[in-house]
C-alpha cells in the first residue's frame, strides 16, 4: 500500500491548490480514507480518480490547446521541456498559421501546388524548431498540438505533391551532420536552440 498523504501534502505534489483538492473531495472525485477523525489520501487511487475526472483532456475554457499546455507546464514544473511560454508561441504556431498562409498564398495568386509545398516547408521548419527548443527528455511533439495541414487540390493532386516533397526531405535528412550548412533542418534545429530558455 502506498504511504497516504493529506490534502495539503496532495496538492503540492501534483502543483495544485489546496482548495482544488479540497472541491474535488466534496464532489466525489477523489476518494479519501477517515482515520481518527482526519481524511487522507492515497495518492495513486487520487491521481488514477482525477485522470478519470478530469476535463482537462478535453481543453475546457474554450482554448483547444488547454490540455497540452496543462501538460507542457507541469513537466516544465518538473524540470523538464518546455516553458509554458513557449509551447503557447509553438502551439500558435502549428495550428493556426498554416490555414493565415494559406489564406495570404491564395489572395496573392499563388498555384495550389505551390502553396502545398510551401505550407509543407513551414510545417517542417516548425517542427525541427520545436525539436531544437525542446530540453527535456521524451518527445516534444507529446506537449503540443499537430502542425495544421490545409487540404489544398483534390486528393490525388496532394499525393503527387507529397511524394515530390518526402523525396526532396529525405535528401536533406540525409545531409545533416555536423558540417551541414545552409540545410534548412540543421538551419531550424539551431534556431529552436538558440531560443533555449536558461
Amino acid at each position: 500500500m502506498t504511504e497516504l498523504l493529506s490534502m495539503r501534502a496532495y496538492a503540492d505534489r501534483v502543483g495544485v491548490n489546496v482548495s482544488t483538492i479540497s472541491r474535488q473531495i466534496a464532489r466525489g472525485r477523489i476518494p479519501v480514507i477517515q482515520r481518527e477523525g482526519e481524511r487522507f489520501i492515497d495518492p495513486v487511487a487520487a491521481d488514477k480518480a482525477r485522470a478519470r475526472n478530469s476535463n482537462r483532456l478535453v481543453g475546457h475554457g474554450g482554448k483547444p490547446d488547454r490540455a497540452y499546455r496543462t501538460a507542457a507546464r507541469l513537466k516544465v514544473r518538473n524540470g523538464e521541456g518546455f516553458t509554458p511560454e513557449a509551447v503557447t508561441l509553438l502551439n500558435v504556431l502549428r495550428a493556426e498559421v498554416p490555414g493565415i498562409l494559406n489564406s495570404f498564398m491564395t489572395a496573392f495568386g499563388m498555384e495550389p501546388a505551390d502553396r502545398h509545398k510551401a505550407l509543407a516547408g513551414y510545417a517542417e521548419t516548425v517542427e525541427y524548431l520545436s525539436y531544437g527548443l525542446y530540453d527535456g527528455m521524451g518527445e516534444a511533439a507529446e506537449y503540443l498540438v499537430p502542425v495544421a495541414r490545409p487540404h489544398i487540390g483534390s486528393a490525388d493532386q496532394r499525393a503527387d505533391i507529397d511524394a515530390e516533397i518526402a523525396t526532396a526531405l529525405d535528401e536533406l535528412e540525409g545531409g545533416v551532420g555536423p558540417d551541414a550548412t545552409g540545410n534548412p533542418i540543421c538551419d531550424a534545429l539551431a534556431a529552436g536552440r538558440q531560443a533555449r530558455y536558461k
